[in-house]
């Protein structure tokens, strides 16, 4: 879910663009799309939130604080992003 600050900067920064991407990006990569990506012609912000691999109980079952490598996937961002720049690259 996305957190206050991302959807007040949604309203903000975001574009037509990121209408364009949404359901490619929802079908092609991960749960229904959200306001965590906030696209538009000159910047994308990518709330990392989404790619936790352990919750607040799982960090503490096993000892370990959330920027530890193990309670992050971050290898889950590569498909969106490599599909973002390609098709930025076409617009």
């Amino acid at each position: 879910m996305a957190s206050d600050w991302m959807n007040k900067q949604t309203t903000v920064i975001s574009s037509p663009l990121k209408l364009k991407l949404i359901a490619k990006l929802s079908n092609a990569y991960f749960r229904p799309f959200d306001s965590n990506m906030l696209i538009n012609n000159i910047t994308t912000v990518i709330c990392l939130d989404d790619y936790h691999s352990l919750d607040r109980a799982g960090r503490k079952k096993k000892g370990v604080t959330m920027s530890d490598p193990r309670a992050n996937d971050f290898d889950l961002t590569l498909d969106p992003i490599a599909y973002l720049v390609s098709y930025l690259d076409l617009v």
